[in-house]
Formats: C-alpha cells, sequence, structure tokens
C-alpha cells in the first residue's frame, strides 16, 4: 500500500519567506515579492543550562535558563534591480526606513515605521495538488486550503499576534494577491510547516559573490539576520 504524501518527508524545495510585520502606509515591503531566495538556512535554537549542585545529591542538576536563536542567511542571486538586503542593511542601521524611498515619495517607508521585522519562512509540500479552490467538492486538504485564505486580511492587516495554524495556510498564497500582485506558480501547493521568525534584523551583509574572470556562475548575495524568537507551526490534516 502507498504510503500518503502527509508522511513523505519533506523536500528541501520549496520555501517560501515573506515579511508579515505591519507595513504603515506608503510603505513598500523589506523584501522583493517578485524575488525569492536561492537558499535560507533553517532557524536553530539553543538552550542555555545551567547546573546545579544539590547538596544531597552525588550527581550535578542541569536547569535549563533561557534560549536563543541561531542566526537565519539568506542567500539570493544578484540582478540589476534588486537592492532590497542593502534597503535593510542601512533603514536599520541608521534608524530610518524613509532613508531611500523618500526621493521616491515622501513619507514612503521600507516596511514600516521600524526595521525590525517579523517573517515567517513557509515549507511547502513538494507536490503540486492543483487548484483546490476550483472545486467545491475538493478533498481535506483543499479545505484546509480554503480555510486559511478567510485568515488572510486579519494577519495582514494585525500581524501575526493572533495568528492561527489554519490562518498560515492561506498567507502563503493569498497575501500578495490580496496586495493586488499576481498569484505565483506555486500558489497550488499546500504548505507543511512554518516557521515565524520575531524581531529580525540584519546582521551581515554580503553584497555580491566573489568576482572571478573564469567562472561562469550566478553571483549570490547573501543577508544573515539575528532573530529574538521562533515559533515552529505544524500543519496536520
Amino acid at each position: 500500500m502507498a504510503r500518503s504524501w502527509t508522511f513523505d518527508y519533506l523536500q528541501q524545495y520549496p520555501f517560501w519567506l515573506v515579511d508579515v510585520a505591519p507595513i504603515s502606509t506608503l510603505a513598500l515591503p523589506i523584501f522583493n515579492p517578485f524575488g525569492g531566495f536561492s537558499s535560507i538556512s533553517g532557524p536553530e535554537i539553543s538552550l542555555t543550562t545551567e547546573t546545579i549542585n544539590e547538596a544531597n545529591w552525588i550527581f550535578d542538576k542541569k536547569v535549563v535558563t533561557g534560549a536563543s536563536v541561531g542566526p537565519v542567511t539568506l542567500q539570493r542571486g544578484v540582478t540589476w534591480y534588486d537592492s532590497d538586503f542593502w534597503h535593510w542593511v542601512m533603514a536599520s542601521l541608521k534608524g530610518d526606513p524613509e532613508e531611500f524611498t523618500a526621493g521616491i515619495v515622501p513619507g514612503m517607508r521600507t516596511g514600516g515605521v521600524t526595521p525590525r521585522r517579523t517573517m515567517m519562512l513557509v515549507h511547502f509540500f513538494s507536490r503540486m495538488m492543483g487548484n483546490p479552490l476550483a472545486d467545491p467538492n475538493a478533498d481535506l486538504k483543499g479545505t484546509a486550503y480554503r480555510a486559511g485564505l478567510a485568515g488572510v486580511g486579519a494577519t495582514i492587516t494585525g500581524g501575526v499576534a493572533g495568528l492561527s495554524v489554519a490562518g498560515s495556510i492561506g498567507v502563503a498564497a493569498g497575501v500578495l494577491g490580496a496586495l493586488g500582485f499576481p498569484q505565483f506558480e506555486f500558489a497550488p501547493r499546500i504548505p507543511a510547516k512554518v516557521y515565524i521568525l520575531y524581531g529580525c534584523l540584519p546582521s551581515r551583509y554580503k553584497m555580491d559573490g566573489d568576482f572571478d574572470a573564469s567562472s561562469g556562475d550566478v553571483s549570490i548575495s547573501e543577508l544573515e539576520m539575528s532573530v529574538e524568537m521562533v515559533e515552529h507551526k505544524t500543519f496536520e490534516f
């Protein structure tokens, strides 16, 4: 008997990263919605432990006193029109999100009133499911997909404070559509896991790949961002 696709091991592709922090009026997203990433390092949590020596016990006792989230590295192919990493770095460095957009439209910001952003990293199932919205009698996967779309509006206006698992499903396919952008090729995919990264700030930026006159490789830029807290949401059907 064939194993259900929901029990398959997740492949490393596809994935999607989107800024879900509230965006102020006349603001541009932190990342160009028409560009993706060639790779994103997975979130990692390290627990801080402390050793306690109890007087009546011969072994040390370990207790957890806190946790920290490791940096997440974003990689993207260098193009002539993309300056997302640079804008975010300089907005964070100067504390002024209007630094690079005020000359285009007065009062316009990069992202919002603060460079500190909340990101949502979505890990999709590798298989294309077709469009579950087209069939009102779609199976459970399509039902969950449609239910998620209902939560998209609240996610856009209210951030991720009250984000539910069902609402997270709709974010991957519906946020850009609700903002007026066309649907992407991965819209029919079903999210498997979502990682919400809070308090993201850029910490290291490599503007371009190493220059080599004998190479034909694509030039890759890197942005490392620090993360204050991460939440892990798993979808169960």
